[in-house]
């Protein structure tokens, strides 16, 4: 695990330029990569899928399976993720987590692309706060 973290900082890391970006470049140059380093490949990555409820599009939704997996909520780089900007990420996450072509989803990914935030389906807690480039 150490050697594909050390894999995704050094991504982060040559992408510092991504600061100044919107949230398209970032899921490109950021998050798309670091998905497939962590294994993720079409058709079991998807991206901006529609949801059957509302018109808004997931950012990402990972399957195996056939079933999904993870739903993701991306944000630009420079969006940081804290309590503000999570009450409103949180009802767009919550949204999709509920949405029938998400159900088997048990987990949402809330992320900038450096800082990556699991959180539980049912609660929306954080289970697991991941800053890529902050130093073990």
């Amino acid at each position: 695990m150490s050697k594909i973290l050390e894999r995704i900082r050094e991504l982060c890391k040559t992408k510092t330029y991504l600061f100044c970006y919107n949230e398209t470049n970032v899921r490109i140059e950021l998050i798309e990569p670091v998905l497939g380093i962590l294994g993720w490949r079409i058709p079991d990555l998807t991206r901006e899928i529609k949801c059957s409820k509302t018109r808004r599009k997931a950012d990402f939704a990972l399957f195996k399976e056939g079933r999904c997996v993870f739903v993701i909520e991306a944000k630009s780089i420079d969006k940081p993720l804290n309590q503000k900007a999570f009450d409103k990420n949180e009802i767009k996450l919550k949204n999709y987590l509920t949405d029938p072509r998400f159900i088997n989803a048990k987990y949402g990914i809330l992320t900038n692309g450096q800082v990556w935030q699991i959180r539980d389906k049912n609660s929306q807690n954080i289970i697991k706060s991941i800053d890529i480039l902050a130093t073990t």
